[in-house]
């Protein structure tokens, strides 16, 4: 097994700040990942969640519907980070 790794040379700390801002949101993302991979394995294994976490059993989300709120939180994440660290090409004034 070999692992590829690189190095990436950054002249400035321009990223810095924003992966201090960003750290919360992918947090955030990665909670609902794992609650959703969790979900579906609980449903896939026949374990009664709803019952366990004493959930409303007509209003909750299921696996699929948290994988979409996940992949909305991602898009959305990601557009943002992309106009940080393009904002130079972007005209963006910097504060």
């Amino acid at each position: 097994m070999s692992i590829v790794s690189y190095r990436v040379a950054v002249t400035d700390a321009e990223w810095h700040p924003a992966l201090c801002i960003y750290r919360g949101m992918f947090l955030i993302i990665l909670f609902i990942f794992l609650l959703g991979l969790n979900t579906y394995g609980w449903r896939s294994s026949g374990v009664n969640h709803v019952l366990i976490f004493e959930l409303d059993p007509r209003n909750h989300l299921n696996h699929q519907q948290l994988l979409e709120v996940l992949t909305l939180s991602v898009a959305i994440s990601a557009r943002c980070g992309d106009s940080v660290f393009n904002m130079r090409i972007l005209s963006i004034a910097i504060l």
